[in-house]
């Protein structure tokens, strides 16, 4: 490999890195600070600072690469500064746990609120009268079908769409009425929005963004490392031990 093809892997192996560490930048920036525990705010803290040696460690990459000077050591930092950063994430995950874990059984109290409700508010004598009258239409639409009455079966259909239509304006006019089943679908958009607003403001999208630096530094090291000390090495050895071989060989011949 030439030394224009080093160079290329090396720049798009720099780029990926400076691009994953912008994102998770982002992404652990807490959206809002003061509804967070000094826990949360401490480990946000450590990510950013791996975040920062991330970014440092692959700009000493781009200025020893442009130097012409070996990228190994550099290309080991980097994968070491990724590899804190996960770790470090995976802590403000953890910590955040126990506020999220609260966050989602408030929707499950929530949900479990508003079914009990809406069975309430369906259980009336309007929509019983209903849900009869979709029954009976039903029975009368198999029985004529299953005496081949053809001649009676439009207008069966026709009666079970119109007791269906009645049962669902019935349904759709009883929970408009429920003031209960209104609180209750108010109180679980509110545990959702909370459940949303506690994510941001602790781990954000650490999780996925971690997941796609996870996978830039397989992909990346596995080329640059690869490429570096693999092909790096052998020369080196070529020219170098290689020679030192040659010279031992020949001088054994003579």
């Amino acid at each position: 490999m030439n030394s224009i093809q080093r160079t290329a892997i090396a720049t798009a192996f720099l780029s990926l890195c400076l691009a994953h560490a912008s994102a998770q930048t982002a992404a652990t920036t807490p959206v809002t600070p003061s509804a967070v525990s000094p826990e949360v705010s401490a480990a946000q803290a450590v990510v950013a600072t791996d975040v920062a040696a991330l970014k440092a460690a692959a700009a000493t990459l781009e200025s020893d690469k442009a130097a012409g000077l070996s990228v190994s050591a550099d290309l080991a930092a980097l994968t070491a500064a990724k590899a804190q950063l996960r770790t470090d994430v995976e802590k403000l995950e953890a910590i955040a746990k126990p506020l999220l874990s609260a966050d989602r059984l408030a929707i499950q109290a929530s949900q479990a609120q508003l079914k009990m409700d809406v069975a309430a508010a369906l259980n009336t004598a309007t929509i019983t009268t209903d849900k009869t009258a979709v029954e009976a239409a039903e029975a009368k639409l198999k029985a004529d079908l299953a005496a081949n009455n053809t001649s009676a079966l439009a207008a069966d259909k026709a009666a079970l769409a119109a007791a269906k239509t009645q049962l669902s304006g019935d349904r759709a006019s009883a929970l408009a009425a429920s003031t209960a089943v209104t609180a209750d679908k108010a109180a679980l958009s509110a545990a959702r929005q909370t459940l949303q607003t506690d994510r941001a403001a602790t781990v954000g999208n650490a999780t996925s963004e971690t997941h796609a630096t996870s996978t830039g530094t397989g992909t990346g090291t596995s080329t640059g490392t690869g490429t570096s000390t693999g092909t790096g090495a052998a020369k080196g050895n070529g020219s170098g031990a290689g020679g030192a071989g040659g010279g031992s060989h020949r001088g054994s011949k003579s």
